[in-house]
């Protein structure tokens, strides 16, 4: 039976849905971002509806309009974080830097093998708030920065401090790691399988090792 009313949640993710083009679909996410009833429900369905617009699109390049549409995100959270730490409309702007921040994690989040190119702006803020490092010169272990840079594409608004978690991989115990996704990922999403194959990435020499697997954490 066809939905005959909708919550006003339910009219903030139509109108995105309704536009075809995703260029169409980030301008309506823009314009209605403000309403205060953008709660994470609706941050993750435009997510998807954004990434689907991207994925299915067969005129359009997939790893550049991606990068265009994380670029995009980016750049309003970066403005919102300014004008948070500035003390402009501290409050409503720290709310509205908040929102950004998790559209853009449940966005990333939705293309987990692309890498993103972003611009020299969007670098800066990023190794401003420690998402990169400043000086990439770990030029033996590309592969595993890269991961890193993924992981907090995906996760930096679940874990805050993320190159803390980082350095426990290396060591820590699957209870342990079951018990601290329990604690970030509540009130998300995100699954335990995909939490931990994205972990595995960033500690890849620690595979094979005993206890240190999906089937054994997700016992815990």
């Amino acid at each position: 039976m066809e939905k005959v009313w909708l919550t006003f949640e339910d009219k903030l993710i139509n109108w995105v849905d309704e536009e075809s083009d995703i260029y169409n679909k980030f301008e309506v996410v823009k314009d209605k971002m403000r309403f205060p009833q953008v709660n994470d429900h609706v941050l993750e369905e435009w997510a998807k509806s954004l990434n689907s617009s991207v994925v299915y699109d067969d005129n359009i390049d997939l790893e550049d309009t991606a990068s265009d549409l994380v670029e995009d995100i980016f750049t309003q959270e970066r403005n919102f974080y300014y004008r948070w730490r500035n003390g402009y409309s501290e409050e409503e702007s720290h709310l509205m830097f908040d929102k950004w921040q998790k559209l853009r994690s449940f966005v990333c989040g939705g293309f987990p093998n692309l890498v993103f190119s972003l611009s020299g702006k969007v670098k800066e803020y990023c190794q401003e708030i420690g998402l990169v490092e400043a000086e990439d010169t770990d030029t033996e272990k590309p592969q595993e920065n890269q991961a890193k840079t993924a992981f907090c594409l995906k996760y930096d608004s679940y874990i805050k401090d993320i190159e803390t978690f980082f350095v426990s991989l290396k060591t820590i115990k699957g209870r342990e790691l079951k018990g601290m996704f329990n604690k970030f990922f509540a009130k998300s999403d995100v699954t335990l399988k995909d939490f931990f194959a994205d972990c595995e990435t960033i500690v890849p020499e620690r595979k094979g090792e005993r206890g240190w697997n999906y089937e054994a954490i997700k016992k815990y």
